[in-house]
Parts: structure tokens; C-alpha cells; sequence
């Protein structure tokens, strides 16, 4: 073998175990880090120009328990508390309350805001599930919920300017200017209301810590 043919192939090995090396730690990747590790124990003793000495054998174990043991790349993050009281969590939703009573959209928006949220933001058919449940359980048929627009052309946004999410099976009332605010209903209808309407219900949502 060449000179010039020996130091290419050492300087392929030492850029791609740069590579696997940099790969490896940027993504959290135990295994192919591990298997690196006996990969670089295992290949020159293949060839006969390694002892394995206890301290390569202890090297070797290493990368082989970092390929076999089972480990998640997300730490974890402990119980999930909400932030505010009376609020309940879940994983779909998040910190959510439902409340009970007759409000306008700002009134709804204000006991939202004290308690350090905002209205909720309805993004799936499955989170629409879980508040449905909630609301049914105390005999509630329509809620309050994050969404907004200027008049029946203006496309309904959630509070940070886009898109609403989800709207369910249909908007009712949808057709007129004046209704710029929006509930949702149990039956999966969301409905366009108008601001100053009294709504029997809302449903606010607030930050999770883990503790």
C-alpha cells in the first residue's frame, strides 16, 4: 500500500469519526455513540494490532451499555402542575377550567386574564373531546373559547393572529357581521356569537410547571 493511499484512508477514518462523533452528541444519540466507542476498540484488534488491555476492555463495556441500555432522549420533566388554582390538567389540552355562568366574551376574557391565562384554544377534534366531557358533566351546553374576527369576510384567528386551528363540524350563525366572537357547543358545532351576548359558560386555559 502507497504512502499517499495509506495517509488518504487515515485522514477518511479521522473525518468520519468526526462526523459520527458530532452527530452522536448534537442529537443525544447513546447507541451510536456507543457503538462508536466499540467500534474503535473492536476494529484494530480485528486486524491484530491491539492488546486488549482492562482499560480497552473497559472502554469496550462502556459503548456496549450505551447501546443496550434503554434510555429516553427527553429528560424528564417531573408532575405537571397548573399554574392557577381550580384548574385541571391534561395532556391533550394542557391547564384548563370550564366555568359556569352567564358572562359576555369580556368578562370571560378578564377572569381568563386574572388568573394569568387567556381563553383556550381549541386545536383538535380529540382536545374538543376531552371539554366536551367537562362540560357535559355540569350540564353545560355552550362555552366561550379563544377565536376571533372583524366582520362574516374576515377569517376567524386565535389571539396571537392565526388561523383557527379547529371550528368543528360547522360555525353556526356564520353569515353575520355583528357575530365576531365564537363558542363551541357540545354537539361539536361552534357557533358565531356576538360580543355583547351573554354566554352560559367559558373555558379559560393557563400555563403547566413541573414540579
Amino acid at each position: 500500500m502507497t504512502s499517499t493511499l495509506v495517509k488518504g484512508l487515515v485522514l477518511y477514518v479521522l473525518v468520519t469519526n468526526y462526523v459520527i462523533v458530532t452527530t452522536a452528541i448534537l442529537t443525544i444519540n447513546r447507541p451510536l455513540l456507543g457503538l462508536l466507542i466499540a467500534g474503535s476498540v473492536l476494529v484494530p484488534y480485528a486486524y491484530g494490532n491491539m492488546v486488549l488491555t482492562p482499560e480497552l476492555l473497559a472502554l469496550l463495556t462502556t459503548g456496549l451499555l450505551l447501546v443496550t441500555i434503554p434510555t429516553s432522549q427527553t429528560a424528564t420533566l417531573g408532575n405537571p402542575t397548573c399554574t392557577a388554582t381550580g384548574y385541571e390538567y391534561n395532556p391533550l389540552t394542557g391547564c384548563f377550567r370550564v366555568f359556569k355562568g352567564l358572562v359576555t366574551n369580556t368578562e370571560a376574557q378578564q377572569q381568563c386574564n386574572g388568573d394569568g391565562g387567556r381563553l383556550l384554544l381549541v386545536n383538535s377534534e380529540a382536545e374538543a373531546d376531552v371539554l366536551i366531557t367537562e362540560m357535559e358533566a355540569i350540564r353545560l351546553s355552550e362555552a366561550l373559547v379563544q377565536g376571533s374576527r372583524s366582520n362574516a369576510s374576515d377569517p376567524w384567528k386565535d389571539d396571537s393572529g392565526n388561523p383557527l386551528p379547529y371550528t368543528g363540524n360547522t360555525i353556526r350563525r356564520n353569515d353575520r357581521d355583528s357575530n365576531t366572537i365564537i363558542g363551541m357547543r357540545t354537539d361539536k358545532d361552534f357557533q358565531a356569537l356576538n360580543p355583547s351576548t351573554k354566554v352560559e359558560g367559558f373555558i379559560c386555559e393557563t400555563s403547566v410547571t413541573y414540579v
